[in-house]
């Protein structure tokens, strides 16, 4: 998975597939990661419960709403909980894009101006209010 779209083909490598979608793989992951499901069906990661609330702004509540549900009903089969919190773009904007990044998960959607995809990496990186971090990348710089 990737923040670079597929729609980028100049920076995209059809050779890299993505890992199959697997609820049984994903859950015997889990449970030899050590989280285990508690008594309500949430897994327990260092003494918490898995359980994470999603922002997601109101202009985006059409079909972001409809994949929020699918995306919570997949997440309740591998024992982790979201919870969906819907806020006027101003006060979703302001959750996610403040330094502290003090929230769980913040869901939008839009489409880059252009094929190059250094505005998406602008955006989506540790650097960046996504705080999006990926190991692999970061131990081969």
């Amino acid at each position: 998975m990737s923040p670079i779209p597929v729609a980028d083909t100049a920076f995209y490598d059809p050779a890299i597939k993505p890992a199959p979608f697997n609820i049984a793989k994903a859950n015997a992951l889990l449970n030899q990661a050590g989280y285990k499901k508690g008594p309500n069906g949430v897994r327990i990661a260092n003494g918490h419960p898995m359980s994470y609330t999603v922002i997601l702004a109101t202009d985006e509540e059409g079909s972001r709403l409809r994949a929020f549900d699918i995306i919570q009903s997949d997440f309740k089969q591998i024992g982790v909980q979201l919870k969906v919190s819907i806020t006027d773009d101003a006060t979703a904007a302001s959750l996610e894009l403040t330094p502290s990044q003090k929230f769980d998960l913040g869901m939008w959607g839009w489409t880059p101006p252009g094929p190059d995809p250094t505005f998406i990496l602008n955006t989506y990186t540790c650097a960046q209010f996504g705080g999006w971090q990926e190991t692999v990348i970061l131990s081969s710089r």
